[in-house]
Formats: C-alpha cells, structure tokens, sequence
C-alpha cells in the first residue's frame, strides 16, 4: 500500500479544526453586517413592505437582544459540545476526540450563532446615526436579515439537539469509524491479493548508513517524491523502515540509503521532506487507526465499569466490514526502479496480518467470562478467511482461531459453552473461499 493519495490529503483538509469555520463566520458576518448598514431602502420601494418598520430605539433594542441571546445560547452549545465529549471520551475512547471537534455539524451551528452575534453587533454601530436631514437612520435591510438570522439559530438550536444526541450514540460512532476507515482501505490498497515477491525489501548492505527521523511524532503518510529524485539521480537505494501509524523519535532511524555520492545530509534533509509526521494519528490517513478505535471502544465495553458485551458485538461486526474489505485487497509498496530494473526506493505500510493481529488480540484479551463476543470473533475470522488465499493470511487466520479456544479453555468456561465456542472455530477454520 503506497501513500494516500494527494486527493484523499487536500479531502482531509476540508474538515476544519472547531475554531476555523466560526472566525470564517465572524469575519463575514461583520463585512455583511455593515455592508447592509449603508443601504437605504425608500418606502416606494415595493420590498419596503417586507423590511423592519419600527423606530431607530426599535432597532437598537432589537439588535441587542439578538446579540444578547444569542450569546446565551452560543455559551449552551460550548457546554453541550463538552459534555459529548467527556462522554465519549469516557465511555468509548479517547482517541474519538479529535472526530467529534472535526464534526462539521458542530462546527456548522457554532458558526451560524456567533455569525449571528457579529453580524448583529456590526448593525448596532449604525443605528441612530445621523444623517443630513437630521433623522435616525434606521438600516431596515440590515435589521431584517438580524431577524432573519435569528430564526435561522432558532431552528439550528434544534438541530444541533438532534445531532448532538445522536452523535454519541454508539451506533453512530462505529459506524462513522468505520466508513471512514473504509475510504482510506479503499484508496490505498487496490483489489486482488499480495504478490510475496513485491513486498519483500531489498537486502541492507554492510555499507548502508542510517536515515534518521528529523523530528518526534507519529508516521502520517511517505510521500517519496523528494527521495525518489535524489536517488534516481545519484543511483542510491534508499529504502524507509517505518510505516504508516508508527511513532518515531528525532534521530532514531527510519530506513537507510546505499551508494550515491550526494552525501548523508542530503538523503536525511530529503527524507525528512518525505516522512510527514504530526504530534498524533489520524483515521484520514491510518487504517490501523481507524481499527485501533474499534478494538478500543470494544475492549472499554468488556471493562467492569460498563459490562456491556452487546455493545463489544457490535464494535466486532464494524471491524469485521474493514477487515473482510481488506482481505479482498494487498498492500501496493512504494517500488521506484531505474531505468535498469533495480529498485531505488522502497516503503510499505503495516501488512494485513498485523491489523488482524491487533484487532483480535486486544478483544480477546478483554473478552472474560463472555462467550457471545468468542463467538463474534469467530465469525469476524470466518468472513475474513472466505476473502482470502494468501497462505500467510490464512495461516495467521487459523493462529488467531485457536488463540480464542485456548484462551476460553483457561478461562474455564463452562463445557456447554466451550462446545459452541469449539463448532464455531471449526466452522472458521474450515470456511471455504468465496470465489
């Protein structure tokens, strides 16, 4: 699996941080606000009869109890918005934060009431202003959007009630982890199964020099085109041996470089161009990531606090839609060769096996005295195996199968429920390949 795609980047660019959209909103509203100010609309006009029609004092008083309430309700929002997240960071995981302050719903009715607010404020500054008749000037136009954006928050309010409840729901949550991670599995390993041959590195030579990480953080995506010039050009191999998801540490090594005459620091300065790394993972571009929070939210429903194994079930069927869509697809490396066939650059992502690895050894663990989630797991690895022939796939398959009989063996399970777990792993373990 090569690098996500330069589309799928600039996509997760577009889901802002919570701050973004509101100041957007502020700024505008303040240049609409006192654009709409100046206009003056005559009582021969025929939409006259749609606009505010109370006196300057009407107007003052309207604006600011629209700029008044609405700061009330903002301030409603803020502490709603915060009480979701406490919840789900709680109750399901603390990885979930990061999605719920992206949510663009959120982001979106935050942005519509201090809008509001702005807009209301910028109105306030011109009436009563004097004008060369010595009348209070009244911007009827502007009053009017007031109102109208004040309707607008009204029904948002409602809105947000809605999401907000729903996006804490655990249905929801799973739900949007796992198509999200369902995008990044389908935009970065394409369909068939592996090659061996293809993701094998090439061998390090005893004259290889280390590549080190420029700074500390997590391995967002490899980007190998600053490398791939250098190498092909200097006839280097460079090859990278972190991948997606891992954490690295500034000048700890990510990969090594053979050959070339370009120098050390020149391979490190381009390697340091190549790896994108941020202070924490991210689902846009981490299928590990987006697995890791389902197994988390099950492995927190099997805790004594919240005893809740329906709920882990559940986690274990959304993992097993990404799973089952991996096992139909490989991981397509990075393989840049010159014009002679020799491999110049070489980086891979996490193979499918570590994913399963993760995924089921962490529920697993946490399983207990339930033999409803055993079973869950059995069948995620029956639906899994029947996409797949990769014999190192189905082999780790077969290893994780009689890890669940083993483990509900030293649970001490009793023998009517070690018999369902036993016809459940034979039924896994001999699921035939779907053609």
């Amino acid at each position: 699996m090569g690098p996500v795609p330069r589309r799928s980047s600039l996509r997760s660019l577009t889901r802002w941080p919570l701050w973004a959209k509101p100041a957007l909103a502020i700024v505008t509203a303040l240049a609409l606000g006192a654009l709409l100010s100046g206009i003056d609309v005559s009582p021969q006009n025929p939409f006259s009869e749609f606009l505010f029609r109370g006196s300057a004092d009407d107007a003052r008083q309207l604006l600011a109890t629209v700029t008044s309430t609405m700061i009330t309700v903002t301030s409603l929002v803020f502490v709603l918005t915060v009480v979701a997240l406490q919840i789900a960071s709680t109750q399901f995981s603390p990885r979930l934060l990061r999605s719920f302050l992206r949510d663009s719903g959120t982001q979106v009715v935050l942005s519509t009431f201090v809008g509001t607010v702005a807009y209301s404020l910028a109105g306030l500054h011109t009436v009563g202003s004097q004008v060369d008749t010595g009348v209070d000037f009244v911007p009827r136009v502007a009053v009017s959007v007031a109102l109208a954006l004040a309707l607008i928050s009204v029904a948002m309010l409602v809105y947000y009630i809605q999401h907000i409840t729903n996006s804490i729901r655990i249905d929801t949550i799973m739900s949007d982890i796992a198509t999200l991670t369902l995008h990044v599995v389908r935009a970065t390993m394409p369909p068939g199964q592996p090659d061996p041959a293809l993701v094998v590195p090439p061998q390090r030579p005893p004259t290889a020099e280390v590549l080190t990480a420029p700074v500390s953080g997590y391995v967002q995506r490899i980007v190998p085109d600053p490398v791939a010039a250098l190498a092909l050009r200097d006839g280097a191999t460079v090859v990278f041996t972190v991948m997606t998801g891992y954490h690295v540490v500034e000048g700890r090594p990510v990969g090594w470089v053979d050959g070339g005459s370009a120098g050390l620091d020149a391979y490190r300065r381009a390697v340091g161009d190549a790896l994108v790394i941020d202070r924490e993972r991210k689902i846009e571009s981490d299928i590990g990531f987006g697995l890791r929070q389902l197994a988390d939210i099950a492995g927190r429903a099997l805790s004594p606090s919240l005893n809740d194994p329906y709920s882990a079930v559940q986690a274990i069927h959304h993992t097993t839609v990404v799973l089952t869509e991996m096992a139909r697809r490989h991981i397509e490396p990075v393989r840049i060769l010159d014009a002679g066939g020799a491999v110049r650059v070489f980086a891979t992502e996490m193979d499918f096996v570590i994913h399963l690895q993760t995924v089921c050894g962490h529920i697993r663990w946490s399983m207990a005295h339930r033999p409803n989630v055993a079973l869950a797991l059995l069948l995620m690895l029956q639906n899994v195996g029947a996409e797949t022939d990769d014999p190192a796939r189905r082999a780790a398959i077969s290893n994780e199968i009689r890890l669940v009989i083993d483990e509900a063996e030293q649970l001490g399970w009793h023998p009517a429920e070690l018999t369902q777990v036993r016809e459940a792993a034979a039924r896994a373990g001999s699921a035939p390949q779907r053609r």
